[in-house]
């Protein structure tokens, strides 16, 4: 994917990989809030796109369930529009892993790229092989090599460590959301400061210091 040359200053592509747990425990309300917050956070996205004046921006989107699968090709943020997700079956987080896993090599996002940006959302415990997962994920080049993570935990019986893995020892805990309001705030935080803070490593170390404010409470509350 070739990086857009405006007046011989080369932009660099910066992907933006989202993993949505779509599993049983996500029925109901849950679902109708995450499909609501990507809605929500996709204006955000593309206002801090336009403001990083280096980077050309792509989505991708995988959901796991039963098995994970890959929503969409790499499209550009600028043109990305939301398709609400419908929620049922297990929770093949492993499975997430693994498709990502594949697409964090030199061969697969080749070019002038900026480190990958990769937001894991889940509300329950993964139901596959997630270790094996895992392995390939660890030790894929672009996630050795500095791949920015992120993961938000949905109510309280998310397994916390498993997040946390997913974001890396040394990057900061899973964001908290324990009604629709907060994952609204958590996902346009976590979009749109990371494509703020990719192409500018000092503002980096804004993912492990800094946590989005909290909303007022929302009306409905999933863990009461």
């Amino acid at each position: 994917m070739e990086a857009f040359n405006f007046f011989g200053v080369q932009r660099r592509a910066l992907h933006l990989m989202l993993a949505l747990d779509c599993s049983n425990s996500m029925r109901g309300e849950k679902i109708k809030s995450l499909n609501y917050a990507m809605r929500a956070a996709l204006p955000a996205m593309r206002k801090a796109a336009e403001d990083n004046p280096e980077a050309d921006v792509y989505l991708r989107i995988v959901r796991f369930a039963d098995d994970a699968a890959w929503l969409n090709d790499p499209q550009p943020l600028h043109a990305a529009e939301w398709q609400d997700l419908q929620a049922g079956g297990l929770t093949s987080l492993g499975g997430a892993l693994t498709l990502m896993a594949e697409e964090m090599t030199p061969e697969r996002l080749s070019g002038n790229i900026l480190p990958p940006i990769l937001i894991l959302v889940s509300d329950g415990q993964p139901t596959d092989d997630y270790r094996a997962g895992f392995a390939a994920f660890e030790a894929a080049p672009l996630i050795k090599s500095g791949a920015a993570r992120v993961a938000i935990a949905i109510g309280t019986d998310v397994d916390r460590p498993v997040l946390q893995r997913f974001i890396g020892e040394h990057g900061g805990p899973p964001l908290e959301a324990r009604d629709a309001g907060e994952l609204v705030n958590r996902m346009r935080w976590a979009s749109s400061v990371t494509i703020q803070a990719a192409s500018r490593p000092a503002l980096r170390a804004v993912l492990t210091q800094s946590e989005p404010a909290k909303p007022a409470p929302d009306p409905f509350i999933w863990d009461s």
